[in-house]
């Protein structure tokens, strides 16, 4: 029984890997996240200054007012509302 449930996930895994819009979504994700990432990576060096942080605010802002897809409408108004909540905060 478990070796027949096994099968069924692996076949619904492969279907959902074989799925060209599978790997679309994935790589619009890589393309919203990849900002991020390196955002994270300027502002948690041990010498990070205040100049460097306000220029990573502005840059994320910048790309993501460039989002201008309408399938990136509600990622580029959340990721905004925060950089903004964020910013405000600080």
């Amino acid at each position: 029984m478990r070796d027949r449930a096994t099968r069924e996930k692996a076949q619904k895994m492969v279907a959902i890997i074989k799925n060209p819009l599978f790997w679309t979504a994935l790589a619009r994700i890589k393309h919203h996240l990849a900002p991020l990432a390196v955002a994270a990576n300027i502002t948690q060096s041990s010498h990070c200054r205040l100049d460097e942080v306000l220029m990573t605010f502005a840059s994320l802002a910048m790309q993501y007012s460039r989002l201008t897809d309408v399938d990136d409408a509600g990622v580029r108004k959340a990721l905004l509302e925060s950089i903004e909540k964020r910013w405000e905060a600080s």
